[in-house]
């Protein structure tokens, strides 16, 4: 059997690595500084401007999809369990197809180039929520890390009766367990066959 590829990080913020690296206040252009945000299911620490980390990276990619915050998700023993570069933007007038065809095809075809993962290792699946107002589509890699299941995922969330229509798109590096408590637990998603792909 195969042996899953290891991705130990993003943005070169390594999975599962102390927070204190990481929250250098310096000015300096290629430093990171995260600020503490707010607590959720552990810290959660923020930085907005993430072109230098980008470029740094070579992962210019992801400049059009304009993804430009990052959010750090840190357990009570201080260690990383979640990096997600994220977006929030209007979608009116928008179904989950036309976001699916419009950004998460090709976002899966830039991770999977960027990674060298094959087309089949990335497995996409649609959700939607308790009530059936949100919807969710989600594609994975999925390996381990000193025995820790780990996520690389490309996520898109459709809230069409907010504001006419929210969606919110990121691409995560995380546990299988934040993932799961977000979108499966706190959100009350649940997988739904009710989506074409094609």
């Amino acid at each position: 059997m195969k042996k899953s590829k290891e991705i130990g990080e993003l943005l070169g913020i390594k999975i599962l690595d102390d927070i204190k690296k990481y929250l250098n206040k310096s000015s300096k252009p290629n430093t990171y500084n995260f600020k503490f945000v707010n607590k959720y299911r552990g810290k959660r620490y923020y930085q907005k401007n993430i072109d230098t980390l980008i470029s740094k990276k070579k992962m210019e990619f992801l400049k059009k999809y304009k993804l430009d915050g990052i959010f750090l998700h840190v357990n009570n023993n201080s260690k990383i369990t979640n990096i997600h570069i994220s977006r929030e933007f209007s979608a009116k007038n928008m179904t989950m197809k036309k976001l699916y065809i419009r950004y998460i095809k090709n976002l899966e075809k830039d991770i999977c180039r960027y990674f060298d993962l094959t087309k089949d290792e990335f497995t996409r699946k649609y959700y939607i929520d308790s009530l059936g107002e949100h919807e969710l589509m989600s594609s994975h890699y999925k390996f381990k890390i000193k025995k820790i299941p780990i996520i690389l995922s490309s996520n898109i969330e459709y809230y069409p009766e907010v504001y006419g229509g929210m969606a919110h798109l990121n691409c995560s590096l995380e546990t299988e367990e934040i993932w799961k408590g977000h979108y499966i637990k706190d959100a009350e998603y649940s997988e739904s066959k009710n989506f074409s792909f094609d």
